[in-house]
């Protein structure tokens, strides 16, 4: 699930700022300008919104040297612990934006679209969205293309 949240990385080195891209129960994919190696355990500290500081431990599974909006340079970190308030945190998190998520998709997808409506859904959101209607509905789609790709049948109603 898409999450743009400052984070602080630490792992005995000098602290390193980056941002989140996104987060689920099993890690998450920061973007930062030097991604430690594959293997490497670090200390992440994010915040998930509303106002919710979380500090996990993880270990690096897969860094990317890319360039470009999907998939910025950075690294994919598997939580090595997540407290059990943790877990619920998070999983409140995603379960709220697919339903938000959900129902933009089925508001921008109606013969009549309530623009009202939808504007109130974008606020609700924790997922910035800040384009035109059309684009809007494209990258709701997408989104929801992948967390039911992700998910495969286990995917959340």
């Amino acid at each position: 699930m898409k999450l743009s949240s400052g984070v602080i990385l630490r792992d005995g080195i000098d602290p390193e700022e980056g941002r989140s891209v996104n987060i689920s129960l099993g890690g998450i994919y920061i973007c930062a300008q030097s991604p430690r190696p594959k293997g490497s355990e670090v200390e992440v500290e994010f915040v998930l919104p509303p106002n919710r500081r979380m500090r996990v431990k993880g270990r690096v599974v897969r860094t990317s040297h890319h360039k470009d909006e999907k998939y910025p340079t950075g690294m994919a970190i598997s939580f090595l612990y997540l407290p059990p308030e943790g877990k619920e945190e998070i999983d409140e998190y995603v379960r709220k934006t697919c339903r938000i998520l959900r129902a933009l998709f089925f508001e921008l997808n109606r013969v009549e679209v309530n623009e009202k409506k939808i504007w109130q859904l974008v606020k609700q959101s924790p997922i910035e969205y800040r384009y035109p209607l059309d684009i809007l509905r494209e990258k709701v789609a997408a989104e929801l293309a992948y967390l039911k790709l992700r998910a495969g049948s286990s995917f959340r109603e």
